[in-house]
């Protein structure tokens, strides 16, 4: 199979990205990968493109503390996905303090 999946507590007030940023620190090869949430979509895209973007509370996306989270990812060895669907750039920007995306023309 190309996907991996993690799953662990949630923590409502958590920041999307700051679960993601512990998944990589865990896994570094991740950073490289498409992340998602099953049901919500592409991790760190923005939302009018289907995405889901790293500011979000983990309760505005409908967990609740305690309850059961999961992250997909995969492999940019193993299948074929746009280059920019990569949670490293998203995940740079929000530990950054930065916009993303940086253009409006993404993808």
């Amino acid at each position: 199979s190309t996907d991996e999946e993690v799953t662990f507590p949630a923590f409502a007030q958590e920041y999307l990205g700051d679960v993601v940023s512990r998944v990589v620190r865990r896994l570094p090869r991740t950073v490289h990968y498409k992340m998602s949430l099953p049901k919500a979509g592409v991790v760190g895209l923005p939302a009018d493109l289907g995405g889901v973007p790293l500011g979000q509370t983990l309760s505005q996306l409908g967990y609740a503390d305690g309850s059961t989270m999961s992250v997909v990812g995969t492999s940019p060895h193993e299948s074929n996905w746009p280059a920019f669907e990569a949670v490293k750039h998203p995940l740079e920007a929000f530990l950054g303090d930065k916009a993303w995306p940086p253009c409006s023309n993404l993808g």
